[in-house]
């Protein structure tokens, strides 16, 4: 059952609302979807009209044209990478400053801290990000790894390899240290994002390696891939419940332009060639698996290259290639097999719910951003509790606990730095 109809059936009676909520029918729930495998593709990309990003959620397996919708609430500005999901829950990332953690079925995300490292020169950039998202076996607790490389021109910082681990559930990130020299030898620009399987997450790294994290006991370790492949894999991805290695080759002097390989990890280091094909020459990349079994690659144009690339499956056994629809920078697509959950992450949320959330104080509290627009609103709002007072009017929203309104407000309004007074309700 969808969760947008079991989050309507929490009002039918208290116990139904207890038993929604509880953590062992939210593990059941996201358990039967995958057993029966009612993951839906969610698909990336940059819209360069809007210079939006851009998330089309298709709604089955058939992958139809004209069945997918894009998402309209997502959190955060300037967002451009995503990673999971890990029971339900993705992970946004700015590559500058902001990591959101989000489900949108729930309408739910939490603007995460960011942890600013205290000894960093002002003139020392962060030339590398690397960051993973995963679940923490042990805890079962959702984490994020964040690796940050700093460097001034060609010099790197000392000690200049930051390694720093956030816990969902204490809301905290920590510092791991003496990791320098391990992980500046493995990181390239192709390690930024990876894939997560059984509490270890895996990056793509240099030299025919993939550099892993145990999400439990937070320790890095780097595996040997396929020696046969480039040095630079395209794509770490998940194959029938394994990590799986996707590689592109240019075929020089052939009939066939390239050629594209999927290696299959069997055991750690342990690696078997999968499949093994020829492709036209406008495919650009791989993008995974989709949830019908089809493999998915970007596509460029030959009229506009890179500028109007689009998605398409292609079938291993049929060897047919169709599009899927979504257009943008073949660079900035990502795929990606979504499993709706009921996993809360107790932050912000998109849509109004609860009793705060049907006031007019929480709409310009928690959706207009700008300082002075909320100020204007916060007055409007203080100014029309005064009508109702001195009319002796009923508030339209009963339902508002207004003591801690205007508490919440008075908060707000004095770490504004405003100093007129506030109105008494």
């Amino acid at each position: 059952m969808p969760v947008k109809s079991l989050l309507r059936f929490r009002c039918i009676c208290k116990h139904w609302y207890t038993l929604i909520l509880n953590p062992t029918f939210e593990h059941h729930h996201l358990d039967h979807q995958k057993s029966n495998n009612k993951g839906r593709l969610l698909l990336q990309h940059y819209d360069k009209h809007t210079s939006q990003y851009v998330y089309a959620l298709f709604p089955d397996k058939t992958l139809a044209t004209t069945s997918y919708h894009d998402l309209d609430y997502v959190p955060g500005k300037g967002i451009v990478a995503i990673d999971g999901p890990i029971n339900g829950l993705f992970c946004l990332f700015n590559y500058r400053d902001h990591f959101i953690i989000w489900n949108f079925a729930m309408r739910e995300f939490r603007s995460l801290p960011f942890p600013y490292h205290p000894k960093r020169p002002p003139h020392y950039k962060t030339s590398l990000w690397s960051f993973g998202f995963g679940l923490d076996p042990i805890t079962n607790d959702s984490k994020v790894v964040l690796i940050r490389e700093l460097r001034n021109g060609l010099r790197s910082f000392p000690d200049g390899v930051f390694v720093n681990v956030y816990t969902l559930s204490t809301n905290t990130w920590r510092h791991l240290d003496d990791l320098d020299d391990l992980l500046s030898k493995c990181l390239t620009a192709y390690s930024r994002t990876g894939v997560y399987l059984d509490g270890i997450y895996y990056w793509n790294a240099s030299h025919h390696r993939v550099l892993t994290f145990d999400m439990g006991k937070e320790v890095f370790r780097v595996i040997l891939g396929p020696d046969s492949t480039p040095d630079i894999p395209t794509l770490l991805t998940l194959y029938d419940n394994h990590i799986a290695l996707c590689c592109l080759r240019l075929i020089p002097l052939s009939t066939i332009d390239k050629c594209f390989e999927i290696w299959v990890m069997e055991l750690e280091g342990s690696w078997i060639k999968q499949f093994t094909g020829p492709l036209p020459g406008l495919i650009q990349r791989p993008l995974g698996f989709s949830n019908n079994g089809e493999f998915l690659f970007v596509s460029i144009s030959p009229e506009t290259w890179n500028l109007d690339s689009q998605v398409i499956s292609y079938n291993l056994t049929t060897k047919e290639f169709r599009d899927l629809g979504p257009k943008g920078y073949d660079c900035l697509f990502k795929a990606l097999i979504y499993y709706e959950s009921l996993a809360s992450v107790k932050g912000g949320k998109h849509k109004r719910k609860g009793k705060l959330f049907d006031s007019i104080a929480a709409r310009y509290f928690f959706m207009i951003e700008n300082h002075s627009k909320f100020t204007y609103g916060l007055v409007l709002f203080m100014r029309d509790f005064q009508m109702i007072k001195t009319r002796n009017t009923k508030p339209r929203y009963t339902d508002i606990d207004h003591v801690k309104v205007r508490g919440m407000l008075t908060r707000v309004w004095e770490s504004s730095g405003c100093s007129v007074d506030l109105p008494e309700i």
